[in-house]
């Protein structure tokens, strides 16, 4: 995620985040829009389905192994 924060103020009057994870996130949000039309969203959009991936097998286990046993046997 900072990664991405550290693109969107390249060039641009848009001060950088904390580096927390809260912070990090509403600053993504915020500027959603420019992401979305740089020619890297699709990798932006990819990273952070990532991060929320893992984030959520951690916060739930239990569903995160309820989901990739289902997904196996299909």
């Amino acid at each position: 995620m900072a990664s991405w924060a550290d693109l969107m103020v390249e060039g641009r009057t848009v001060r950088l985040p904390l580096r927390t994870v809260p912070a990090l996130a509403a600053f993504l949000r915020r500027h959603l829009g420019w992401l979305a039309v740089h020619p890297a969203a699709d990798d932006a959009a990819t990273d952070i389905d990532t991060v929320l991936q893992r984030a959520l097998a951690v916060a739930r286990p239990h569903e995160a192994l309820m989901a990739a046993t289902a997904s196996v046997g299909s």
